[in-house]
């Protein structure tokens, strides 16, 4: 089942409730003996080798460091192995033959290059207190040189010229409403895994696949990539109150400065985190391909990349370009896009060529958890290179979001709703944008209806 509904969730802004993309349990780690503070160092030892002059210039380079030092961290070494690494960051099938396809090895050579030349120029006196980062041959479990380290009696050792940071005080009421949160989430997470296993019963044909958008995006025998929405991003957002581009979420350099701002919830700057409509629905999108022979990968955005969008591998997006950047990158593709309004603090959705009837902009009422109006699309385009699809569930809110994807995962109700637009789910198309209208009573959508379309045949 997918990863997020694993582990324990935790809070976020309002309503917007967070999950956590990857798997969060327990799991044994050489690296466990290092102390959250001790973490934080090398987090921020990673990113002085990602913006050296050695590794400025390999995007790759980066990528793949920052996938092994970020898993090691987190406990997950089970991806730490040539054919996953292979599946997730270099999208390879399955079954690739890693005899044949020595990619993961030529890159995990060349950050071994590139590792040591960084650290000839570095002096050891001058030394930041991550220490170093190493990658032993044959090994994709990174090494990690630190200053700091928990012994078995529970100290810490520190070099002598630092002095052990001050614990921070934490006041029985802060300590009361963290166990509150873990409390109320720890049920939210046991519904949707109930949930999950009702979902995981059912089977979807093949054939059921092969309609409007999915006969584009489901091929039998392929992976799906599924990106949710990145809620530390937005966080990001209103902790600087301005709108920030794909090019400053794609430096992941706003994670240091969250890190900075907010040192108190490190899990911020380290761990990504989406909404728990995003998880809900990429339950349900996850279930229905693997009914229907394909396999899902759900990843965070950070671990994208723009050749993501220029392969043949299908992709998903959940939420608009606010809290997942990456759509921007086809809003100029769309008739149908949603836009932030930083002067109402409002999403909307702009109609570029409006037909008669028709609205050029679509400005939503609710805001939650209160009633009122909101708008969604279910868009699918063609990816920057054409040979490939690309598909854009998202609302004007967290609402419209979890209707478009309930929509979109409804094949009777969506087969209905297309034929009631004219349009024939059997027939394959270059491009389709749909439309909806959302009425919200409290948190969640009471009904909804596509209210326009476009359609390139």
């Amino acid at each position: 089942m997918l990863a997020f509904f694993e582990g324990l969730p935790v809070s976020f802004p309002k309503n917007n409730v967070a999950r956590p993309l990857q798997n969060s349990g327990p799991q044994p780690s050489p690296h466990q003996h290092i102390s959250l503070y001790a973490q934080n160092d090398i987090r921020r030892e990673l990113q002085n080798v990602l913006d050296s002059p050695e590794f400025s210039g390999s995007h790759r380079g980066q990528m793949l460091l920052r996938y092994l030092v970020e898993n090691a961290l987190e406990g997950g070494l089970e991806r730490l192995k040539e054919r996953t690494i292979g599946i997730e960051l270099f999208h390879r099938e399955a079954g690739y033959d890693t005899g044949q396809d020595a990619i993961v090895r030529v890159a995990a050579n060349d950050i071994r290059k590139r590792l040591a030349a960084h650290y000839q120029h570095v002096d050891p006196a001058h030394a930041g207190p991550g220490g170093r980062i190493s990658l032993a041959p044959g090994s994709y479990v990174p090494d990690f040189d630190t200053y700091e380290k928990t012994l078995p009696g529970g100290t810490e050792r520190h070099p002598p010229s630092q002095t052990p940071p001050e614990p921070a005080t934490r006041t029985w009421h802060r300590g009361w409403v963290q166990w509150a949160i873990i409390a109320g989430l720890a049920t939210v997470c046991a519904i949707l895994a109930l949930q999950n296993v009702k979902l995981r019963t059912a089977t979807v044909a093949p054939s059921r696949l092969a309609m409007l958008p999915w006969s584009q995006i489901a091929v039998p025998g392929s992976t799906v990539t599924l990106v949710a929405a990145d809620v530390n991003f937005t966080f990001y957002k209103r902790l600087v109150q301005a709108d920030q581009s794909l090019q400053v979420y794609a430096s992941q350099r706003w994670l240091n400065e969250i890190a900075t701002r907010v040192p108190s919830i490190p899990d911020l700057s380290r761990m990504p985190f989406t909404s728990i409509a995003d998880a809900s629905i990429a339950a349900r999108i996850g279930n229905m391909l693997r009914g229907g022979a394909c396999s899902i990968s759900v990843r965070s955005g950070r671990m994208m990349q723009v050749d993501d969008f220029k392969s043949e591998r299908p992709v998903i997006l959940l939420g608009s370009a606010y809290a997942n950047p990456w759509v921007a990158l086809l809003n100029d593709h769309l008739n149908f896009d949603i836009e932030y309004d930083p002067v109402s603090g409002k999403q909307f959705c702009k109609n570029a060529s409006p037909r008669t009837g028709e609205s050029p902009v679509y400005v939503g009422s609710a805001q939650t958890p209160m009633p009122g109006v909101g708008y969604a699309i279910i868009s699918l385009v063609r990816n920057l290179s054409h040979n490939g699809f690309v598909l854009i569930i998202a609302g004007t809110n967290m609402e419209g979001t979890e209707a478009a994807g309930e929509l979109a995962t409804d094949l009777p109700r969506l087969s209905a709703a297309l034929r009631s637009r004219g349009i024939d789910p059997a027939v394959k198309v270059e491009q389709l944008e749909l439309l909806m209208r959302l009425d919200h009573m409290g948190a969640q959508s009471s009904r909804s209806e596509i209210i326009a379309h476009r359609v390139t045949p």
